[in-house]
């Protein structure tokens, strides 16, 4: 379902059914530029007069740093859905660039807090956490809402890559360690 904002000579009104909207003489749509790119940037951007309101797909590339000082690169796609008041949901010209900079000052202030182990050792727990929130007692997340109607529902972490080679092969042969040792471990007790 997308919606689009109609521009009047005395307002402006929301429809929610791009499809079937007739304009009158004195009347024309209001575009929204939304970034593209990875990571997105507000340099490139793509205007449009339609928005989807459910199931929108945004996806970024997020650099972080850890309390160790090690550079993580995210690649994280975003769920958006658009809630309550129509005309709310186009007060914000670029909501690619609000989502996308929320998400990434969230993560990296948080993350900052972790050394590298803690955070490589369960990043999709920890990312889905800060972005969507903890799950409540039936399971579901809150989201990350904003005050333009806008909701983050769903975050996939696609990859979690650490830019230093070296200390990626550390953290790996760590883990073999720990699975050689499980399966030592559970070959004894047999």
């Amino acid at each position: 379902l997308e919606s689009l904002v109609v521009v009047e000579h005395h307002g402006r009104r929301a429809d929610l059914d791009a499809a079937a909207v007739v304009l009158d003489y004195d009347e024309g749509l209001e575009a929204l530029g939304l970034s593209t790119g990875q990571p997105k940037s507000a340099e490139r951007l793509v205007e449009t007069p339609y928005l989807r309101i459910d199931n929108n797909q945004v996806s970024d590339v997020v650099t972080i740093e850890t309390r160790d000082h090690v550079h993580v690169q995210l690649r994280l796609s975003y769920r958006v859905g658009f809630e309550g008041e129509p005309l709310r949901w186009f007060a914000v010209e670029n909501y690619v660039k609000l989502l996308c900079d929320r998400v990434r000052s969230l993560l990296k202030g948080q993350l900052r807090r972790l050394a590298i182990e803690e955070f490589y050792a369960g990043s999709t727990d920890r990312i889905r956490d800060l972005v969507l929130g903890a799950p409540g007692d039936t399971g579901a997340r809150p989201g990350l809402a904003f005050a333009n109607g806008m909701r983050v529902v769903d975050v996939d972490v696609d990859e979690v890559v650490l830019e230093d080679a070296k200390i990626r092969a550390l953290l790996e042969d760590a883990q073999h360690d720990v699975v050689r040792a499980n399966i030592d471990l559970s070959n004894r007790s047999e």
